[in-house]
């Protein structure tokens, strides 16, 4: 608007919209560059663990909103933990309850009464039958070196990076180094880890796929294992129904499980690609035909694809006709004819272009949080 002054020049003064006033007051709270990169050093975004893991929740998360793991990092053994999102129990079902009416108008009797221990109880009579339940998918399994990873190892360290979303393996044995580097690619829907020693020729493991899931493992070739298993078509009854026999080694399920029960849910299947580099390099598919042996590599990489045959939430997987085994293999080929350094490259540009666009500081240097 126009405003004038007594006696002397007119002159223009334009009111901020709105948009320029909030980035003119974010540009006057913002820390200079400097300031930035300063405080990034000194709190880098990492969990750092002095140890392998324990438990299931000590294990570092890598993920790409469908396929997910969780790295143990053990090392003369080390286990990645497979997850699918589509993966559950039983088919799509009606869980309306009609008595439900009548059940909330006890509750709410109950709770008019004060009765809150009654009145929760009551309310279970709310719900119709259970819901069907997540399942995990399986293990990748890594038996690690020959007899040097067997000795003593020190300097180690185990650090999930949230800038890169990746999880990172340090140890040395004597006077090698070993590196393990995992992460999730969301462009190429796979999980990739990589690992290498300091020396050439160092880096040996056994390696295998399993499941608590009914499955059958087929090691393809020289360079490739796949894991085909199905889910129950049903809730299990029992918490361990679908377990298997922990005294037996085989995939089969116990005489004493009901086939109705293990079965006719949801197919998967996850596939182990290996690329390996080195002189002295070479694989070998071991007498069982479940497992594959590298030995004397420079380095390996490991890429892991998976699939289900879930095909909506109002598809029984009784009538789906999704082939999760051909989507597996299809998806870990198109990741095969990239290097790793193209996959992490690919992973790195989608992963930071989402993270990096948002930065919050909930206490700086001498004043409010922003």
């Amino acid at each position: 608007m126009d405003c004038g002054g007594s006696g002397g020049d007119w002159f223009g003064v334009r009111r901020l919209a709105e948009a320029e006033a909030v980035a003119a007051a974010a540009m006057a709270r913002r820390p200079s560059t400097a300031w930035a990169e300063e405080e990034e050093e000194e709190r880098p975004l990492t969990v750092v663990f002095a140890s392998p893991a324990e438990n299931f929740t000590d294990a570092a998360p890598i993920g790409n909103g469908s396929l997910g793991g969780m790295v143990w990092g053990g090392v003369a053994t080390e286990k990645l933990q497979l997850n699918h999102d589509t993966l559950w129990t039983g088919a799509p079902g009606s869980y309306t309850n009609p008595d439900a009416p009548a059940a909330l108008a006890a509750v709410r009797e109950l709770v008019d009464q004060g009765r809150f221990t009654d009145a929760t109880a009551a309310a279970t009579r709310l719900f119709g039958g259970q819901s069907e339940v997540y399942q995990p998918m399986g293990d990748v399994n890594l038996e690690l070196g020959g007899s040097d990873q067997q000795q003593a190892y020190d300097s180690y360290k185990r650090e999930l990076d949230l800038h890169t979303a990746t999880v990172l393996v340090t140890y040395s044995v004597g006077p090698v180094q070993y590196t393990r580097e995992h992460f999730c690619s969301n462009p190429h829907r796979v999980i990739v880890t990589r690992i290498a020693a300091s020396e050439p020729g160092h880096v040996s493991c056994t390696l295998s796929l399993s499941s608590q899931l009914k499955n059958t493992v087929t090691v393809t070739n020289a360079n490739e294992v796949v894991m085909e298993g199905v889910c129950p078509g049903q809730r299990p009854p029992a918490p361990g129904l679908l377990l298997r026999n922990s005294s037996s080694s085989s995939n089969s399920i116990s005489s004493s499980d009901d086939d109705d029960v293990t079965t006719g849910g949801i197919k998967f299947a996850a596939v182990l690609g290996v690329q390996m580099g080195g002189s002295e390099a070479k694989a070998a598919v071991l007498n069982d035909q479940k497992k594959l042996r590298l030995d004397t590599a420079d380095w390996i990489v490991l890429v892991v694809a998976a699939s289900t045959s879930f095909d909506g939430p109002f598809v029984s997987p009784s009538d789906s006709r999704l082939d999760p085994t051909s989507a597996a293999v299809a998806t870990l080929n198109r990741a095969r004819s990239l290097t790793y350094e193209q996959l992490k490259a690919a992973h790195l540009d989608d992963y930071q272009c989402l993270f990096h666009r948002v930065t919050l500081r909930l206490s700086p240097p001498g004043g409010k949080g922003t």
